[in-house]
């Protein structure tokens, strides 16, 4: 089953949030490869401390007023060592998840919305490193072995949960 979601009414109800959280990121143009990679790792571990289905990145508002002022960021043309930047952070990421980059227009300005899903069954790897956000800081998960040690508890729960579903599902097939 396939959810739709309108992406203005989703930047609408996530700029009402006063100040940035561990989940949720606004940038204006700034679009560092690195950068994004770190905080699609950050923000999908602090996601799924926090029980939250996604984290979100979003190009063309103030960090600090959320006024909406458009971004020149297009991730569908940036290329990064002649890759696509969707390749070059799916590569670089482990595991690979299914994050999406939707382009929207808010009152005439341009808007870049990424959705990372919540890392599942661990911690989520950029480059070999795994991140976390505190507030709206993303540093090195390995700084905070207490929210690394509630991932990975959080990621054999999900698992076990997951295959309880299943068989629960086969049995109801035979």
């Amino acid at each position: 089953m396939t959810v739709q979601i309108n992406l203005e009414d989703l930047v609408r109800q996530l700029l009402v949030h006063p100040i940035e959280t561990e989940w949720l990121e606004f940038k204006s143009n700034d679009a560092d490869p690195k950068i994004i990679g770190q905080n699609t790792s950050a923000l999908a571990n602090a996601a799924s401390l926090l029980n939250r289905t996604n984290g979100y990145i979003i190009w063309g508002i103030h960090d600090d007023t959320h006024q909406i002022i458009g971004t020149k960021f297009n991730p569908e043309t940036q290329r990064v060592q002649n890759q696509d930047l969707r390749f070059w952070l799916q590569r670089n990421l482990e595991p690979k998840i299914d994050f999406t980059f939707h382009k929207v227009e808010l009152d005439v300005h341009p808007i870049v919305v990424l959705i990372i899903p919540s890392a599942f069954d661990r911690p989520i790897r950029f480059n070999n490193d795994a991140y976390i956000r505190i507030g709206s800081h993303t540093t090195h998960l390995r700084n905070y072995p207490e929210s690394e040690k509630q991932l990975w508890k959080l990621s054999d729960t999900s698992s076990l949960k997951q295959v309880l579903d299943l068989k629960a599902y086969k049995v109801k097939m035979s």
